[in-house]
């Protein structure tokens, strides 16, 4: 009798399956050893992934390689997108400039409109630069960089990125142009502030960020979001477990793969998505606020938080340690820092009509304005305190400001107008500065 079974349906012998299941577990070693060599740090969802992908690959592999048919189809299948994927990131690193890890920002130019209906004093086209040297400003390089006469970094969070003001009309750029008009002289302001930073990621950052020796002058303005990590949400020891991934674009202790260029792609793309599909975080145009709002109202409803947070005078005491160490590390690359007193819009007669552009709340409530005031008065407090004690020049802009919307358009951040006054205040002081030099 003729076997009339096809050869490609068989089953495999004990040679030919050993040699199937090696070709198999080939790309899963060098997984492996990939994230070895890294040592990489990885969070919940690449803990998540590292059980279930492999364990998916070896039970559809452990199905495949029983037959020969299969096994062929398998074996060509995960080989062809292992080929495919080679050639996909041999162009991308062809086609798209290497980034180092360190730096504040990936450089990058995109253009979005402003959701003017939620942030007043906001309009129009919004123009988001980043350099090569990774900070938000004029897109100079190195040599042109170190040819300036007045170099100055800005640090902080998301009142110094100024995520939603057009790049020339951003404090830090303001700032820059007058400073030039006014002395004659080239001047940069390389905006290194970043949303949600507390001054452990201040820290790191001018630890860390190569060229950030070589300015002259650091500006820190914070405190909003180190009261709300020590004192309102009580996240910090959470916030400083991620100190390396937040506080850089990327994190050069990322898994391999998370550093391909086919994830950054779908990434890009995944998030564009889910963006219009529901604004969760800061999106390009400012639509997120309306989320926000809505989840402050929420929570306004579960409790109305009118007591200030306990222990405030140890998370205080936090506070200061963090910023008298960031003045120490400027002070011993003798690089002169200017501290800045965190502005907001918290008062405690603050109208109905304005209180509904805050949106800050934590998982068991929200804070009343008043609360809210006397907290941020507290740390403002505080940093005027380290300012003293380690001799730091400190401008209090919260003083100076006014708590409406000619300065907000929500609970800290400045709008069009608000942050040109920043820049006006600034000014004199770097004016001064410069005669002096």
């Amino acid at each position: 009798m003729t076997d009339a079974t096809p050869r490609t349906s068989a089953p495999m012998d004990a040679r030919s399956r050993r040699f199937a299941w090696g070709m198999a577990l080939l790309p899963v070693l060098a997984h492996a050893v990939l994230l070895l060599a890294g040592r990489a740090e990885f969070e919940r969802a690449d803990w998540n992934g590292l059980i279930w992908f492999p364990g998916v690959y070896l039970l559809l592999a452990w199905f495949c390689l029983r037959q020969r048919g299969r096994a062929l189809r398998f074996l060509a299948g995960v080989y062809a997108l292992l080929l495919a994927l080679a050639i996909f990131e041999t162009g991308y690193a062809l086609l798209v400039p290497r980034v180092s890890a360190d730096l504040p920002w990936r450089p990058m130019k995109r253009v979005s409109t402003a959701n003017a209906s939620a942030m007043p004093g906001v309009s129009g086209q919004i123009e988001w630069t980043v350099g090569p040297l990774g900070v938000r400003g004029p897109p100079i390089g190195l040599a042109e960089f170190r040819a300036q006469d007045v170099r100055i970094l800005c640090v902080g969070g998301s009142t110094t990125e100024c995520l939603y003001v057009t790049d020339r009309a951003t404090w830090p750029w303001r700032l820059q142009d007058r400073l030039a008009e006014a002395t004659g002289k080239r001047v940069f302001v390389g905006n290194a502030g970043k949303s949600g930073h507390i001054t452990l990621n201040h820290e790191r950052l001018l630890e860390t960020y190569a060229l950030a020796p070589a300015y002259e002058y650091v500006v820190l303005l914070g405190g909003i979001n180190d009261a709300g990590a020590l004192a309102l949400r009580q996240d910090y020891a959470e916030r400083e477990a991620k100190l390396e991934e937040e506080t850089f674009q990327l994190s050069a202790r990322r898994p391999y793969y998370r550093k391909l260029g086919c994830v950054a792609v779908a990434s890009n793309l995944l998030a564009r998505w889910f963006t219009s599909l529901a604004v969760e975080t800061q999106d390009d145009a400012g639509r997120w606020y309306d989320v926000m709002r809505a989840r402050r109202k929420d929570a306004l409803a579960k409790k109305v938080i009118a007591e200030m947070p306990e222990n405030l005078a140890e998370r205080l005491a936090t506070y200061k340690r963090n910023v008298a160490r960031i003045v120490r590390l400027c002070r011993a690359r003798k690089q002169k820092i200017l501290l800045l007193t965190q502005p907001t819009i918290y008062r405690a007669d603050l109208n109905a009509e304005t209180a509904k552009l805050l949106w800050q709340y934590t998982p068991e409530g929200a804070h009343t304005p008043e609360v809210l005031a006397k907290v941020l008065a507290a740390f403002n407090a505080a940093l005027r305190e380290v300012a003293q004690e380690e001799r730091a020049d400190c401008i209090d802009l919260d003083a100076a400001l006014a708590k409406d919307t000619t300065v907000f358009y929500d609970d800290c951040h400045f709008n069009l107008a608000g942050s040109a006054q920043v820049a006006d205040l600034l000014l004199p002081y770097f004016e001064k500065q410069v005669k002096q030099k």
